[in-house]
């Protein structure tokens, strides 16, 4: 009985149409000339009720005609199922409806679709399942509502923009629906309801073009199926019978939901999609014919065929196609003179000392290179940034110049990792990663994200080189440390993702890298050519799963890492410094990158190298071979060398012409430039970069940069989360936290690693005091180790009450009391056994990698903060250097009883062995 009423639903939206197209074909006052246009041979009724008459045994639909209107009726073995009544009053269509379990909420969204489908009109915005007690622009109302009776109207007058004539030929309109919400459909779209949990059907159209979308819920029996094409026949008449078979066909061999987009025209089926996880289907139907040549299918790693984008690259030549390809970084400024043939410097001056000035605005040479090379994007470092106003005004100009020569618009990014990699310098900088981590909750991740997106979408820039994927799994790793999330690669899978979710959420496009992995490295690829001896099946079970689950999760860019890996890419080259056989790193590697990273994992987006300016390529590579084997290794985009004088910015286009002159001289194949265009046009269209035509920047503009980066709530929520972050991993005998009386004395004691960060003690000094959080009488002192001092550090951590060791950790040399990063930390020794033989406790604060909690072991209590940013305020002032970066300041308070310490350690924290090397055995584990 169920499935019969839904077939009986299916058919009165069946009815609707048909009827308001009777209607509108055949417009007449009198209801008897509307009537025998319902009812003749080959009317769209007639032909439903016969196919109803067909497929379902005793089933008969019948018209009749009554005094004031007509009546159609819809028995099987004469049992009355449902009774419909239309009247036509002057403008309106009104419908008397009695049909069981279905809502005057369902038959207002069949009045309304049918309507909208007969006029083929411009729609109007039916925004979901509204109640049909709200009145819409006057399309229709309620007139009565009674029970399982219902009465609605439609307005049928006009006036509207299409009709059907003007709308045979347009091309399909995308549409999806995803986590059961609709995706970006347009401005102007109609959404049908669903009838009874079952169906439901939506129309959509704009000045693209127009498509019926039926979305099905647990598959749909091929007489529903019918009824939904006879529907939609209303447009367009012809093939459907030959879908159902082919829907029919398709059913049997597969029994799973499907996607299927045919052309009414010919009812041929295009294209099939199976989702038998989600519960969702769809089937796309278009308006009248379209007269266009099937698109080729995508190849393994590429996007989907677009039209927009095959017209654009069809038009670019070879140079500007090369162009979009590079990005371009103009860090600062010094007019260095032309070298002769022999490598010479054409006048004496090559040693002057004028120092380089940082590129907050462009010159004319500058100007000039954006306007002729027609670069796919930027990079903006700290030295491009001083203040909101001033970033805004540089990207727009950078836009400007770039669209004189008749460039597309660029791809604008920026390293805002958040924590230590803030390239802003000013705004919100936040926590980091590994203390993002330590809070245990996504959430916080994905708020900081969407912090960093809405601050760099306020000052031009659309792209994050963020989040970092790699799992720290090295604790010697000295470059990408608390910028991991973990060491664990579950937690930065989800960690990651959530990251990516927040700046997907403002339309901010992220990048996760350094694929493969970067984490298990103890060399930093901007001073070496790192080497991780692992095997393609070691990387899966652990490097590869946050990049597996961040490209599954929608990442659109991933960006390349400089590292060798014998196991996987066995190529050599000869290094030309040091004339030793290397191996290719990632960013060479087609193994990596195109094997692995497209085959294997399915990436269809942007690959973006690292810099090309570190040592790990400039060291080993010329720069005719760096391009060759990267663009013909599948990178889409390449960082070039950094811009801080004239003879770097003109290597920079040397370099770009040398990528133009391989590919003439066939080096490198112009159908690997023209797939990686693609894909960049495909990422610049999506992010909607494609459309912008005038970057002019507005007073609004301004104060929203000024008033948005680096707000009050941001800071606020960056503070909330440094504190969530906070962990404490030691805490013998209660010495956390500090409970200052009347008359008593604290000291800070920064160790040298860390002596720039001084400021914040004092700081958070203030902050204390500011909040109440000391007694007026009680005195804070702030000091800082150097070589020189250690005697008097000692003696006034005797004489203090109190004290807090503050220490940073950045390399494994650090940890070693021997070495110039280290020697503080035999004066932290020497201070923590003398305040033992006094009977009094003390304090150390970690404000880098956490590892240095197992180089304090003897200390009462250990405070774990992963980052400690310079703030020179708090809040900071405005300007370059003013990032709101809060992790040691709150943990500072924190020791003084503001705030807490909850969060959870998020990567285990090995043993020192005796000569402070790091070792395989576990001191603190990771908690999850």
């Amino acid at each position: 009985m169920k499935k019969t009423i839904q077939r009986i639903a299916l058919l009165a939206l069946a009815l609707l149409m048909a009827f308001s197209q009777t209607i509108l074909a055949e417009p007449a006052d009198n209801i008897k000339a509307i009537y025998d246009a319902l009812v003749a041979e080959g009317s769209y009724f007639s032909d439903i009720a016969a196919i109803y008459a067909e497929y379902m045994e005793g089933a008969v639909l019948a018209a009749a005609l009554e005094d004031d209107g007509i009546t159609i009726t819809f028995t099987i073995d004469d049992e009355l199922y449902s009774s419909w009544h239309f009247v036509q009053d002057g403008d309106w269509l009104t419908a008397e409806m009695e049909l069981d379990d279905t809502d005057g909420e369902d038959m207002a969204g069949m009045l309304l679709l049918a309507s909208v489908s007969a006029h083929g009109s411009d729609p109007f915005l039916f925004d979901g399942y509204v109640s049909i007690h709200e009145e819409l622009d006057g399309k229709y109302r309620v007139i009565e509502e009674n029970g399982t009776e219902k009465k609605v109207s439609i307005n049928i007058a006009g006036p509207y923009e299409y009709d059907l004539e003007e709308m045979n030929g347009m091309v399909i309109t995308e549409s999806y629906v995803r986590d059961g919400g609709r995706g970006p459909l347009g401005p102007d779209y109609f959404t049908g309801t669903v009838i009874y949990g079952k169906v439901s059907v939506e129309y959509i159209g704009n000045e693209d073009g127009a498509v019926f979308t039926v979305k099905e819920y647990g598959g749909l029996d091929d007489l529903a199926l019918q009824g939904v094409i006879s529907t939609v026949s209303v447009l367009q008449p012809a093939g459907w019978e030959d879908f159902v078979a082919s829907y029919t066909e398709l059913k049997d061999a597969q029994d799973v939901n499907y996607t299927a987009r045919v052309n009414l025209e010919g009812a041929a089926l295009t294209e099939v999609d199976n989702h038998p996880e989600d519960g969702y289907s769809y089937a796309f139907f278009t308006i009248g014919p379209v007269e266009q040549p099937a698109a080729p299918a995508a190849e393994l790693g590429e996007p989907a065929y677009d039209d927009e984008i095959e017209a654009i690259l069809s038009g670019m030549t070879l140079e500007e196609k090369v162009g979009q390809m590079m990005l371009v970084s103009f860090r600062a400024w010094k007019e260095v003179p032309e070298a002769d043939g022999e490598g010479d410097a054409t006048v004496e001056n090559t040693e002057d000392e004028t120092p380089a000035v940082n590129v907050t605005e462009l010159n004319d040479p500058m100007r000039e290179c954006f306007a002729n090379y027609h670069f796919g994007g930027t990079v903006l470092f700290a030295q491009n940034c001083e203040d909101a106003e001033q970033v805004l005004r540089l990207v727009a100009d950078m836009h400007a110049a770039n669209r004189a020569g008749d460039g597309l618009p660029l791809l604008v990014a920026a390293d805002q990792e958040g924590g230590t990699i803030n390239r802003l310098g000013f705004g919100t900088a936040g926590p980091g990663n590994m203390a993002l981590a330590a809070t245990g909750d996504t959430e916080n991740a994905r708020m900081m994200a969407a912090i960093y997106g809405t601050e760099m979408s306020l000052l031009g820039i659309n792209a994050d080189f963020a989040p970092v994927m790699d799992v720290n799994s090295d604790p010697k790793n000295p470059v990408i440390g608390v910028r991991s999330f973990s060491d664990d690669a579950g937690v930065v899978s989800e960690f990651g993702g959530a990251f990516i979710d927040g700046l997907h959420s403002t339309g901010t496009i992220a990048t996760i890298k350094h694929f493969p992995g970067h984490g298990n490295t103890d060399t930093d690829s901007h001073t070496g050519l790192p080497l991780i001896d692992r095997s393609y099946e070691e990387l899966k079970a652990l490097d590869l799963i946050p990049f597996q689950s961040a490209i599954d999760g929608g990442a659109d860019m991933v960006m390349t890492a400089h590292i060798q890996f014998p196991q996987i890419e066995t190529q050599t080259y000869t290094s030309v410094s040091t004339g030793e056989e290397i191996c290719l790193p990632a960013t060479m590697s087609r193994t990596i990158l195109t094997d692995i990273l497209r085959d294997d994992m399915g990436f269809t987006g942007v690959i973006v190298s690292d810099g090309l300016s570190m040592a790990a390529i400039t060291d080993n590579f010329t720069d005719e071979d760096m391009l060759r084997l990267t663009i013909n290794a599948d990178v889409d985009m390449l960082i070039l060398p950094d811009v801080w004088d004239s003879e770097q910015f003109r290597h920079v286009k040397d370099m770009t012409d040398l990528a133009v002159a391989l590919v003439r001289d066939g080096q490198i194949d112009e159908a690997r430039i023209d797939e990686s265009v693609r894909r960049i046009l495909t990422l610049k269209k999506k992010y909607g970069l494609l459309d912008e035509t005038d970057f002019t920047v507005t007073d609004a503009q301004v104060e929203a940069a000024v008033l948005g980066v680096g707000s009050a709530e941001h800071r606020q929520a960056a503070w909330d989360i440094a504190e969530r972050a906070l962990t404490l991993v030691k805490n013998d005998g209660g010495a956390f936290p500090v409970r200052m009386q009347g008359g008593e004395t604290a000291l800070i004691l920064f160790a040298d690693s860390c002596a720039s960060r001084a400021g914040t003690g004092e700081l958070a000094v203030q902050r204390l005091a500011e909040q109440g959080a000391l007694p007026d009488s009680a005195e804070i002192t702030v000091m800082v180790n150097d070589a020189e001092n250690g005697e008097d550090c000692i003696n006034a951590a005797n004489e203090a009450d109190y004290v807090i060791l503050v220490n940073r950790v950045y390399n494994a040399a650090c940890l070693d009391p021997n070495t110039d990063d280290g020697f503080s930390t035999a004066v932290f020794d020497q201070i923590i056994e003398a305040r033992h033989g006094l009977g009094k406790p003390v304090i150390v604060v970690s404000c880098q990698l956490p590892y240095d909690a197992a180089r304090f072991t003897e200390a009462d209590a250990i405070l774990l903060t992963y980052g400690g940013g310079v703030m020179r305020a708090i809040p900071p002032t405005e300007g370059a250097g003013s990032a709101y970066a809060p992790n040691l300041a709150a943990g500072l308070c924190a020791c003084f009883g503001m705030g807490g310490a909850n969060g959870k350690l998020p990567v285990s924290l090995p043993v020192l062995n005796d000569d402070y090397s790091i070792s395989n055995e576990i001191l603190y584990a990771i908690e999850k």
